[in-house]
């Protein structure tokens, strides 16, 4: 693990360890509960997380597409695209929830899940290869974080989204072959169904897997995907010769 990685992942257990563990007054005050937050807590709620198991599960993605996001952009770059992922998932819920996203505690852990689905979605994207074996491998990859991921803290976004992670599940299970899927099949069972307590029973396939994704609950992952196409495409631009 780089430098650069392993100090973003040690500045979220920090911060959540001075918030949770220590109470410290200064820095709770760098989570963005809803809308009516300051301005700036868009930005420092990127390293605040609910629990112990959202810090636990979003470090060990981070960690693992981090590290494979390194290596094409840097640490630096990690670090970049974390942030801007964070900030695109808090606004785009802001924005999609409405009236919602000022009640209660509803942006609580959406930055910090926002960070970690940008960072694997810009390494997928930058580490694509056409070849069975790049398939084969990022098939897997998803099959495991796409539970994970879905999981985020988000009070209106459960049932939408335990249908994306059924329905994505699905779409896996029929585009890769059995034995591929043989070994993670029990994680990947017992992550749809923890996932899927309040999705409805029609969901399923490709298509409930995009209508899941519609629902302004999940408006969080499409602004962590915007931020991590933005990095996409500022790592394909042209280096100008010195």
């Amino acid at each position: 693990m780089s430098r650069g990685l392993a100090a973003l992942i040690a500045l979220n257990a920090l911060i959540f360890a001075g918030a949770a563990l220590a109470k410290l007054p200064p820095i709770a005050g760098l989570a963005l509960y809803n809308a009516n937050g300051a301005w700036w807590q868009f930005a420092t709620s990127s390293f605040v997380h609910a629990n112990v198991a959202h810090l636990s599960r979003n470090m060990f993605l981070l960690w693992i597409w981090g590290s494979a996001l390194r290596r094409e952009v840097t640490g630096p770059g990690v670090w970049f695209t974390y942030i801007l992922c964070a900030l695109g998932a808090n606004m785009a819920a802001v924005y999609a929830l409405g009236a919602k996203a000022k009640a209660g505690t509803v942006l609580l852990g959406v930055a910090a899940s926002g960070g970690v689905a940008g960072v694997a979605l810009a390494a997928l994207a930058l580490t694509f290869r056409p070849s069975l074996r790049w398939l084969m491998g990022a098939a897997l990859a998803v099959q495991f974080t796409l539970p994970a991921l879905l999981a985020a803290p988000v009070p209106y976004m459960p049932a939408a989204g335990g249908g994306a992670g059924a329905a994505g599940s699905a779409v896996l299970t029929k585009l890769l072959p059995g034995w591929v899927l043989a070994g993670a099949g029990e994680q990947l069972a017992g992550g749809a169904l923890g996932l899927g307590a309040g999705a409805g029973a029609g969901a399923g396939g490709l298509g409930g897997f995009v209508a899941a994704l519609k629902a302004p609950a999940m408006s969080w992952l499409w602004g962590a995907a915007a931020g991590a196409l933005m990095v996409v495409i500022l790592a394909r631009l042209p280096v100008p010769p010195e």
